[in-house]
């Protein structure tokens, strides 16, 4: 905000008004009786929140109100603001998780300007020559990240079978602890394993004749990034894909 006028003004005269998408205007007032002269300008802090979560365009109007204002046409701004949307990629693996040989090509697509592999800049197809989990990381023309995952499992010629009961993970994203509950439909050995972002199992828990688990996760030590949470019995199982920040 700048003071155009040719007296000064102090901070205490000025109210600022914000109205985002025509919701209820907010009204901002500066506390401080600090003298703004001629020409100086400040930096206003409307003290709100607003939603731009939504797809589309967001309308955005501002003015200030002054008492005894010379010129009140110069004190409003209207702008729009774009959400294009979130990047969706997706390698195509049902539950994250595809049987294959190797080495097998992941394919992104090619709507993106930048593509991360676990972490390593590369283009829009890698060639996997291992096992394990498989992030990938974009970035659309318009600046926005999007990611998605896979596991690869060596090939057993038979269908991916998911592991049936109720699987919670909470908070996500995670950063202290990570509570894990599970609830199945029958008592079976039980097992839980995290991996890093580059297939490397980290942890491995086995739950003998067990229908239920409820585990809390210590993170600390663990460097932020995504994770990948797997629970299995035989050839069933089930994933869940974890940001830890």
């Amino acid at each position: 905000m700048k003071n155009m006028g040719t007296r000064p003004v102090t901070y205490s005269e000025i109210e600022l008004v914000a109205q985002v998408d025509g919701g209820v205007p907010v009204t901002t007032q500066i506390g401080s009786a600090q003298v703004m002269n001629p020409g100086d300008t400040i930096e206003f802090n409307c003290g709100s929140l607003y939603d731009f979560s939504g797809q589309g365009d967001h309308q955005v109007l501002l003015y200030v109100m002054l008492e005894g204002d010379a010129n009140p046409l110069n004190d409003t701004m209207e702008l729009t603001t774009t959400h294009f949307g979130v990047p969706q990629p997706d390698l195509g693996a049902e539950n994250d998780t595809l049987e294959t040989g190797l080495p097998h090509t992941l394919d992104a697509g090619a709507d993106f300007t930048s593509y991360l592999w676990n972490g390593i800049p590369g283009g829009r197809t890698y060639e996997a020559s291992s096992y394990g989990w498989y992030l990938l990381e974009v970035t659309n023309s318009s600046g926005c990240n999007g990611a998605d995952s896979i596991f690869l499992a060596q090939s057993t010629g038979l269908d991916i079978m998911v592991l049936s009961g109720e699987l919670k993970v909470y908070p996500v994203p995670a950063s202290q602890f990570l509570h894990i509950e599970y609830n199945g439909e029958k008592e079976q050995d039980l097992y839980l394993s995290l991996f890093d972002s580059s297939g490397r199992k980290i942890l491995q828990k086995k739950y003998n004749h067990k229908r239920e688990i409820a585990e809390t996760l210590e993170l600390t030590g663990l460097a932020r990034g995504i994770y990948h949470l797997r629970i299995y019995s035989g050839e069933r199982q089930v994933t869940r894909r974890i940001a830890i920040h």
